[in-house]
């Protein structure tokens, strides 16, 4: 558990909050500058007013949480993925992803816009499970440099 007054319980605070994009930028810069990775914000469309609702703001977490919570989520959704991975020629980078979750099919088209305004330069779509496996997405931010995405 987060102990107030750290970022890690401000993001975890987050559930449910309809916001605006400043502030989903405020929330991306908390969990993109932690100390720690692995952590995710996951976002519904926005409401006729332009507003964001967070569905799920978690941090120090597994991949596998991850896919449990868009499991449970049956309408187009982002989310915004901070991910480590180790390079197969030594050394670990850590970049942040913006997943496109179309269960439906349906492309969310503001995806773009919001990768452009987070500056985040790898948008994963993904319409099953299958698209989310964590070697699939290390290979695609890694642009095949991951170790295990061969």
């Amino acid at each position: 558990m987060a102990l107030p007054g750290t970022k890690d319980y401000r993001l975890s605070e987050m559930n449910g909050e309809v916001i605006d994009y400043k502030e989903l930028k405020t929330l991306f810069s908390e969990l993109k500058f932690r100390d720690r990775p692995y952590g995710f914000i996951v976002v519904r469309r926005p409401d006729a007013s332009g507003r964001l609702q967070i569905e799920s703001c978690i941090t120090n977490t597994q991949y596998q949480t991850l896919i449990e919570k868009l499991r449970c989520v049956s309408e187009p959704c982002f989310v915004v993925f901070d991910l480590c991975y180790t390079l197969i020629p030594g050394g670990n980078r850590r970049v942040n992803v913006l997943i496109e979750w179309m269960p439906d099919g349906e492309s969310y088209k503001l995806a773009n816009a919001i990768a452009g305004q987070l500056g985040i330069h790898e948008k994963i779509p993904a319409v099953k499970e299958e698209d989310l496996k964590e070697g699939k997405i290390k290979m695609i931010a890694s642009n095949g440099a991951a170790i295990g995405t061969h």
